[in-house]
C-alpha cells in the first residue's frame, strides 16, 4: 500500500516514509507504506479500525520500529501526541496535567480556548469523558512541537463545541504539521489532504 500526496511548498523539507512494513503477532499492519509529508498543514488518515493509522503514528512518534523500511525526517524535531486513552494524572487537576507538560501561562491559555477554565481545579475522576479528552487534547496543544499527533482527539465534542475548536487547531498548523486520526467527515474537512488508509488483508 502506497499513498502520495503533493506538496503545497516544494521548500518544505519533508517527512518521508519510505517502504515501511509493520506486523502484531504475525498480523502485517502495514505493508511498503510510502509517503511524503511537509512540515506545516493539516492531514487526516481515514481509515477502517485495524488499517494502521495509530500504528503509523506510533511509528513517526519513535515509540516503535518499522520491521522494514525507512522514516526519515522526523528526527531533532519536537513531537507532541494525543492518544486515543486521554492518560491524564489521576491526582492532579486538569490544570496540573496541562502545566506538566508546558508552563503555567500555556496551560491558562490552552485550557481557556478549549473551554475548561471553569474545570482548571477538578481532578480526571470529576471530568466528563469529553472533558477530559479536552485537557489530553489542551496538553498536547499547550507542548507544542513541530509535529501534532492526534488520534481521534476529539472523542466526546459536540458539533458545536466542534466548530468553536477548530479554529485555534487550525491555528496551531500553521507553523506545525498536524497529522489527524479521524472517522468524522466534519472533522477531516479541516485538513489540507485526506489519506485514505485499507485494512491488509
Amino acid at each position: 500500500m502506497s499513498l502520495g500526496l503533493a506538496c503545497k511548498d516544494v521548500n518544505r523539507l519533508p517527512i518521508k516514509v519510505e517502504n515501511v512494513s509493520k506486523s502484531f503477532e504475525g498480523k502485517e499492519v502495514l505493508k511498503n507504506l510510502s509517503l511524503e509529508l511537509p512540515d506545516k498543514g493539516i492531514y487526516c488518515l481515514l481509515g477502517a479500525s485495524g488499517s494502521g493509522k495509530t500504528t503509523l503514528l506510533r511509528l513517526l512518534a519513535g515509540l516503535d520500529t518499522p520491521d522494514s523500511g525507512h522514516i526519515a525526517g522526523t528526527q531533532g524535531k519536537k513531537i507532541s501526541f494525543v492518544f486515543q486513552g486521554d492518560r491524564l494524572l489521576p491526582g492532579s487537576t486538569a490544570f496540573e496535567n496541562v502545566a506538566v507538560a508546558s508552563s503555567p501561562e500555556a496551560a491558562t491559555l490552552w485550557l481557556k480556548r478549549l473551554e475548561l477554565s471553569d474545570a482548571a481545579d477538578k481532578k480526571p475522576a470529576k471530568l466528563s469523558g469529553g472533558m477530559a479528552r479536552r485537557v489530553a487534547l489542551a496538553r498536547a496543544l499547550a507542548f507544542g512541537g513541530d509535529i501534532l499527533l492526534l488520534d481521534e482527539p476529539f472523542k466526546g465534542f459536540d458539533s458545536e463545541l466542534k466548530k468553536r475548536i477548530m479554529p485555534h487547531i487550525i491555528e496551531f498548523a500553521k507553523t506545525a504539521l498536524l497529522i489527524l486520526v479521524t472517522h468524522d467527515e466534519q472533522e477531516a474537512a479541516i485538513a489540507d489532504t485526506v489519506f485514505t488508509m485499507e485494512t491488509l488483508l
